[in-house]
């Protein structure tokens, strides 16, 4: 449901349809714990960004592609067989798996060594390897100047308690992002797009930090929306 209303509201931009009185209320759902309320405020935030960003974006013709919806992904993300994400762990290994086949075909690599940035950590005295996965929808006219937009889909793994699935840290965040990457692909905007789906956040965001640090030389970041 939080997916769902969080893409409405962006989908109403992309389509440039008027949202009128946007304020803090737009974005609140009854039931949303005070934490998820103040995350909300982000998002008003994000909205406003991407509308002054999408500006020069052309509107997306419809797409008859079957894919999974946004509530599909996140059940599938937040369900068992993903064990809770944990970074290194087979379940963000699967996740991963469903991320990348869920993404558009016309959505390419942004780094150099290709779609899936592995990076290495130690937590625990144990070494930990950590999977990115970025890819872009190439500007029509400043490929250059690069937008990225970005969230992560590890989550905190399984304990005693049980499995923490999660969906609302992150799955449902990385359903929105996959929409995304289907409305941006149908139709390219003069800059750069960058989806950046992070690993290793929960840990210390070490995900977006071994992205940062691999980010392509001439490129020109304007943005990035979290």
């Amino acid at each position: 449901l939080l997916a769902a209303h969080r893409f409405r509201v962006v989908e109403q931009i992309l389509d440039h349809e008027p949202v009128v009185g946007l304020d803090r209320d737009d974005l609140f759902l009854p039931g949303l714990a005070s934490d998820d309320v103040a995350l909300l405020d982000h998002d008003l935030l994000f909205v406003l960004v991407l509308l002054f960003l999408l500006a020069g974006c052309t509107q997306p013709s419809s797409s008859t592609t079957a894919r999974p919806s946004m509530r599909e992904l996140v059940e599938l993300l937040a369900g068992d067989r993903c064990e809770g994400r944990m970074t290194g762990e087979p379940g963000e290994a699967l996740a991963a798996d469903l991320i990348e086949g869920a993404w558009p075909r016309s959505l390419t690599p942004f780094l150099p060594d290709g779609a899936r940035q592995q990076f290495e950590f130690k937590h625990a005295n144990t070494a930990i390897k950590g999977t990115n996965l970025i890819g872009c929808v190439k500007g029509t006219d400043r490929p250059y100047d690069v937008v990225i937009i970005g969230a992560h889909y590890d989550h905190l793994g399984k304990d005693k308690n049980g499995i923490h699935h999660g969906a609302d840290d992150n799955a449902s965040g990385t359903a929105v992002l996959i929409e995304l990457a289907h409305r941006f692909a149908a139709k390219p905007c003069a800059r750069t797009i960058v989806i950046a789906h992070f690993s290793g956040e929960e840990l210390g965001i070490l995900g977006s930090k071994a992205f940062a640090a691999k980010v392509p030389g001439p490129c020109s970041m304007v943005a990035m929306l979290n």
